[in-house]
């Protein structure tokens, strides 16, 4: 008890939604906005800052067109709990 406990998420593992409704299997979901985009050749680095920490998910290029994500847009981060990492302090 009292221990801390970290997480890990691969950034290729974080899905980004822009206008969740409906019901998901994931339930491990973070509401927050696009602080910056870092765009690749094939993938594009999208940071969003969610309760004073950042995420980055990794996406194609493809994705960021298709969903018209820009800075300052809200958008939910989803990850499957099988794709969480979770690390203690020795």
């Amino acid at each position: 008890m009292g221990d801390t406990i970290s997480v890990l998420i691969k950034g290729t593992d974080i899905m980004l939604a822009k206008a969740l409704s409906g019901m998901l299997s994931a339930r491990n979901k973070a509401r927050g906005i696009v602080r910056q985009i870092i765009q690749g050749d094939v993938l594009s680095k999208v940071f969003v800052e969610s309760q004073g920490d950042m995420l980055h998910a990794i996406i194609t290029n493809a994705s960021l067109r298709e969903m018209n994500l820009q800075k300052e847009d809200e958008v939910t981060a989803i990850v499957k709990s099988t794709e969480l990492i979770l690390s203690k302090e020795i």
